[in-house]
Formats: C-alpha cells, sequence, structure tokens
C-alpha cells in the first residue's frame, strides 16, 4: 500500500485490512488527500469517530508503518536524506504541540518518535554518521547522550 507521502501512508494503514466499506471509503478518502495536514484530519478524524475501525494490531504495528514510509521518502528523494545529513549534531523535534507520540509536544514532553524514526532510517542507511556522533542510540530519542 503506497500514497502519496508519510502522513498519508501512515492514516491509511490505520484502517488496512478491516473489512468494512467505510473502512474502505477512509483508505480513499486518505489516498486522495491534497496534503499531510488534510490526511492527517481524515484519519485522525475516522479513529474518533468509528475507533472500531482501525485495526486492531495497530499499536503494535504503526512504529514500523512510519519507518517503512521513511524509509521510502528518503530512498525517493535523496536531496532530503542529503538535508536530513546536514542535520548532524543538531537536536531535531517534531514541532507538533498536540502530537505527544509522533512530536514534541507543546512543551517538549512528547515523545518525538517521528524525528527519531527519520534518523534512524538514515542512520540504518549510513552507519558512518551513527559512528559519527549524532549523539542517538536506541535508548534515548530525545538526541541526547545516555
Amino acid at each position: 500500500m503506497h500514497h502519496q507521502g508519510p502522513q498519508n501512508n501512515l492514516q491509511a494503514q490505520k484502517f488496512h485490512e478491516v473489512d468494512s466499506p467505510l473502512a474502505k471509503d477512509c483508505i480513499d478518502q486518505i489516498k486522495s488527500a491534497k496534503s499531510p495536514e488534510e490526511a492527517a484530519r481524515i484519519g485522525r478524524m475516522m479513529q474518533r469517530q468509528c475507533p472500531d475501525l482501525v485495526r486492531s494490531d495497530w499499536d503494535a504495528v504503526k512504529i514500523n508503518v512510519m519507518y517503512k514510509a521513511l524509509r521510502c521518502k528518503f530512498t525517493t528523494y535523496p536531496h532530503l536524506h542529503k538535508i536530513l545529513l546536514s542535520t548532524k549534531g543538531s537536536v531535531l523535534v517534531e514541532a507538533s504541540p498536540h502530537d505527544l507520540f509522533w512530536g514534541g509536544g507543546r512543551d517538549g514532553e512528547g515523545l518525538n518518535y517521528l524525528v527519531w524514526h527519520a534518523l534512524s532510517t538514515v542512520v540504518k542507511d549510513n552507519l558512518s554518521i551513527y559512528r559519527g556522533g549524532l549523539g542517538l542510540t536506541p535508548n534515548d530519542r530525545s538526541g541526547r547522550n545516555v
């Protein structure tokens, strides 16, 4: 299942393999969303309004879904890969005040998994930056050394 970008893919995957015409309609709406924000709005709205349409294993698979989407993004667009590599030594935060899982949250209380997975996608493809001192370890997603 491939969609316009990581956000479209992530949101559509919430409803993947759910045997319901409404889930399939939701996937189609997300696939045709014209922006990542629109895809997120549709996916989150449907998740809130119809939680039974979300695949039962979503919490277990969402990190891997995002990893695969980001890997596709950074291999499809090498210039984005280079831009991310150029941030070596910087602490990156997904500036989402409302998303405490993928983003940094309003006051930095979020887990910032989006940035962690973007970096780990590149790191796995370029182990030299890991050895070169990005300062990230699997136990610390904030960018600080542990």
